[in-house]
């Protein structure tokens, strides 16, 4: 059942603390990111026998764990080194400097990934959007300290992140020591997430001025694209995907046709896209709804995370299928 969109929350909201109007050191403690990450030698217990075992040493691997709890966050090579969040204060204090204003701050993944997010100082002329900046830091080596756009539509409270072809949504910190060349970059960060809202906005605007109805074959193209359609042959008596004639489970089947309805109906009713229902807007908009608020979640949490971690680490959603189908049709550039 769809989430009423007065109701709903930003993913970085429902699942990090307010940090509105915080200095950073205070930021870290609000959210709970105050703890440092210390490594360890890996050691492993292999079976010999019944009751017996061998303990042996990976050389070339060690434990990232929290200093606070114990609780252990990943299996690392040994070059990796950890970037406490400490350690960014100079930088992040060069971005509120620059006009970045943090909003929401927590963790993922039982503290495996940090994240902060905040508003840079933009103005976006659809008038669709509000612009974010987060940045996001690993201590399992999943990643490196990234900032990464992460728009959000207010009238839904959908976070929606695109990738594209004249714009980079991401930016890495290197791995130096020197604090100066990271402020530098920071800097950087914020100029490119200027250059990609400006970018996204006028994506925007090509989206609102293509034309969208439901059952059009350029419709059914980026729906195929998204949910490959199956077919049941009579004469196999089995089910079939569509494009590759690979044989299909019934139930895989109808979970495919049950999806692909269920985005038409949220585009036909959605009340957060009315008055651009019928374009390529309001198609997106509809797909990236029913991904972030329709489709099953096992509790508000689970969604909230699961939608954060799309915009984080970017890659694979449905509302980046159907951009990229938008783009084929030659909606966009």
């Amino acid at each position: 059942m769809t989430t009423p969109s007065k109701t709903r929350i930003a993913p970085w909201r429902t699942i990090g603390k307010d940090i509105d109007g915080l200095s950073y050191g205070e930021a870290l403690i609000e959210a709970g990111l105050d703890y440092e990450v210390h490594s360890c030698p890996v050691e492993v217990k292999i079976p010999v026998g019944i009751d017996d075992v061998v303990t042996r040493r990976l050389d070339n691997k060690k434990l990232t764990y929290r200093s606070d709890t114990l609780d252990p966050l990943g299996i690392v090579g040994n070059r990796y080194k950890v970037t406490q969040m400490r350690e960014l204060e100079s930088v992040m204090n060069t971005l509120l400097g620059d006009g970045w204003q943090p909003i929401s701050a927590g963790s993922l993944l039982h503290g495996r990934q940090a994240f902060m997010v905040g508003r840079i100082p933009f103005e976006s002329i659809s008038g669709e959007f509000d612009a974010n900046l987060g940045v996001v830091n690993s201590f399992d080596g999943s990643t490196g300290v990234r900032f990464v756009t992460t728009p959000l539509r207010p009238r839904c409270c959908n976070a929606i992140g695109l990738m594209l072809r004249n714009a980079k949504s991401t930016f890495t910190l290197r791995h130096t020591s020197s604090i100066l060349d990271r402020i530098t970059e920071a800097r950087q960060a914020l100029g490119l997430a200027d250059a990609y809202y400006k970018a996204f906005d006028e994506e925007i605007e090509k989206l609102l001025e293509f034309e969208m109805s439901p059952g059009t074959p350029e419709v059914e193209a980026v729906m195929d694209k998204l949910v490959p359609p199956a077919f049941y042959s009579k004469t196999q008596q089995s089910w079939f995907d569509e494009q590759s004639m690979n044989p299909i489970s019934e139930r895989s089947a109808r979970m495919r046709e049950n999806k692909r309805d269920g985005i038409v109906r949220n585009w036909l009713s959605s009340d957060t896209i009315q008055d651009n229902r019928h374009t390529a807007w309001g198609f997106l908009n509809a797909v990236n709804e029913w991904e972030q608020w329709v489709r099953n979640a096992k509790s508000v949490n689970a969604r909230a995370e699961r939608n954060l971690k799309s915009q984080l680490q970017r890659g694979g959603t449905l509302t980046e299928k159907t951009h990229s189908g938008l783009l084929e049709l030659g909606t966009a550039a």
